[in-house]
């Protein structure tokens, strides 16, 4: 019966023991998340009061980035500003040979037309017989008109519209791929033209292009080099005018 006691007595001491470890070990565990949690709200109460810490290291990473070369910027900026020197001005349209025009007069449907204006430049109309149109705008054309409409009806109002432009064309001969007569649909330089026949062929002289051109009643002839606009002198990127002769020899 002591022997059977000392053994009952000895286990119930081992569980003991235990159970005190393990309690030690819960109290240990909840020791360290209490100390960890109130680390965790120490730290977001200094990055609270003290932002900058977040925003110092960034700033230095910034500031520690290479900087552009200051000639690669000017030299970029020097070819945006040649690009945008060689597009062409904008154009007034005058009316030419063959353009197609509408002659509208207001409450005067009878003399209201469309018409093509003649190879002579001139159009004809009811009551006033034949006027000039070559050479002249739209708005010009109908003031004309106006004032000649006006000496025989009473307050016309009398407007001009371009129906379709015939009149504005330039011709490409020599060493293209593509020659012949080109409408003008919109402001066109000398390099869109010679892209728009289909570029060179293979013999061509490309420094020594010229175009023939009408001013004021002359012939002249004018120097294009397209070897010297691909080294970057844009100035001779010259705006084609209607009639133009550009030849590539």
């Amino acid at each position: 019966m002591s022997v059977q006691a000392f053994i009952v007595h000895d286990s119930s001491c081992s569980c003991s023991n235990i159970n005190q470890q393990e309690r030690g070990m819960k109290i240990q565990s909840r020791s360290l998340c209490t100390r960890s949690v109130i680390l965790g709200i120490a730290f977001l109460l200094q990055l609270v009061t003290s932002p900058n810490l977040l925003s110092a290291e960034p700033v230095q990473a910034v500031e520690d980035l290479p900087q552009p070369k200051t000639d690669t910027v000017q030299a970029t900026e020097e070819s945006i500003q040649g690009v945008e020197e060689s597009k062409p001005d904008t154009i007034t349209y005058k009316l030419g040979r063959g353009d197609i025009i509408e002659v509208l007069v207001w409450k005067e449907p009878e003399l209201t037309r469309q018409m093509a204006i003649r190879i002579d430049g001139k159009v004809s109309l009811p009551l006033i017989g034949d006027v000039t149109a070559a050479g002249k705008t739209c708005m010009e054309m109908g003031n004309d008109l106006t004032e000649k409409f006006g000496k025989i009806i009473d307050g016309p109002t009398v407007s001009v519209m371009l129906i379709q432009s015939k009149s504005w064309k330039y011709y490409m001969i020599g060493q293209i791929n593509q020659p012949g007569e080109f409408f003008m649909e919109a402001p066109l330089t000398i390099l869109q033209a010679l892209a728009r026949s289909g570029g060179f062929s293979e013999w061509a002289k490309k420094s020594k292009i010229t175009v023939i051109r009408r001013i004021d009643g002359e012939e002249k002839i004018l120097s294009f080099d397209y070897d010297t606009l691909l080294q970057g002198d844009f100035s001779q990127n010259m705006q084609i005018m209607p009639d133009d002769t550009i030849i590539v020899p």
